[in-house]
């Protein structure tokens, strides 16, 4: 996929790319440290410190109404586009497709 960074992927490649990073992703240990960070299994209450709550506390602060003022930014003008424009993926092909049609008749 690095070599041809401007082709769609088919679903063949999906499934190919798929085979390749599954099985090395699912391994048993990814998935009980998974379980074991969060706390859940085995079960620990105090996984989370007090501190790590305190950014829930500001957010529960009654709304005072105040006034606002509006900051405009300028883009500064420059993209990732202008820099290295970005690689276009060529339309599929528009003509007679290949296999079973199905019609409709009225009866």
């Amino acid at each position: 996929m690095t070599n041809h960074h401007a082709q769609r992927i088919t679903i063949y490649q999906i499934a190919e790319l798929i085979g390749i990073a599954y099985p090395k992703a699912m391994v048993p240990t990814n998935i009980i440290n998974g379980f074991k960070i969060t706390g859940i299994y085995p079960f620990n209450r105090n996984i989370f410190s007090e501190d790590e709550f305190l950014s829930s506390f500001i957010t529960d602060l009654p709304l005072t109404p105040t006034s606002i003022n509006t900051i405009t930014v300028k883009p500064n003008g420059v993209t990732p586009e202008d820099i290295q424009a970005f690689p276009k993926v060529s339309l599929s092909k528009t003509g007679k497709s290949k296999g079973r049609k199905k019609y409709l008749h009225k009866f």
